[in-house]
């Protein structure tokens, strides 16, 4: 489905504007832009246990040329791939990290089969890259959406509507909360609480869809 000429637009589309202090009049559009942020991950986390290689249409990339063994793995918000010196590296694990720059053993890490790997919270690459560059695959730390718009560096424009209709499905919690709060007409909740369900169960579906049935 084509996206109007923005994520709000879209959002108000699916559930109404989500509420600043009370007025739904106002558009909250710092809320909205946690709801599609919220919203990307959640995609994320859903899609890539079913298909894990399509975690590289959601990464960003860090290049350095004077990486140091030992950078807080923090630093990233997910790893997906590293190269060395163009080459990528094997997953390895940290009960080997003395094997790796073991030239005897069955675990050495050499030029043409490196190895990442964490320890102590430090991301470590073999052999140690010393004058070579290091490129590491992560997601974003944060993506970064202007709701007025409909683009979003780093992310598919396939699931744009997936995270629009996340968006949507807080908004309305948000406009179900406050229905309790000023105690309205029941049949209000009864129309929100119908429209959440809906688009909760359209959500799900885009997934079941695109995973060919599995869960």
């Amino acid at each position: 489905m084509a996206l109007p000429t923005s994520f709000k637009l879209r959002i108000e589309d699916l559930a109404g504007f989500a509420y600043s202090n009370n007025d739904y009049t106002t558009t909250d559009d710092a809320a909205l832009q946690q709801f599609l942020v919220d919203g990307c991950y959640d995609v994320i986390f859903r899609v890539t246990p079913v298909s894990p290689d399509i975690i590289d249409r959601f990464t960003t990339k860090t290049s350095s040329g004077s990486f140091s063994n030992g950078t807080s793995f923090d630093t990233y918000r997910e790893v997906a791939h590293v190269y060395r010196n163009n080459i990528k590296c094997s997953s390895g694990k940290s009960r080997y990290h003395d094997s790796y720059a073991d030239t005897k053993s069955i675990h050495y890490a050499h030029a043409e089969n490196p190895v990442w790997y964490k320890l102590n919270g430090g991301l470590y690459v073999m052999p140690t890259p010393t004058s070579v560059t290091v490129d590491i695959y992560h997601l974003p730390d944060d993506y970064s959406i202007n709701v007025d718009t409909n683009a979003i560096t780093d992310f598919p424009k396939a699931y744009y509507e997936h995270i629009c209709l996340y968006a949507a499905i807080r908004v309305l919690d948000y406009r179900v909360q406050e229905v309790v709060q000023e105690d309205e007409d029941p049949e209000m909740m009864g129309l929100l609480r119908a429209q959440q369900q809906k688009l909760q169960a359209d959500y799900e579906g885009k997934f079941v869809i695109q995973s060919g049935g599995r869960k």
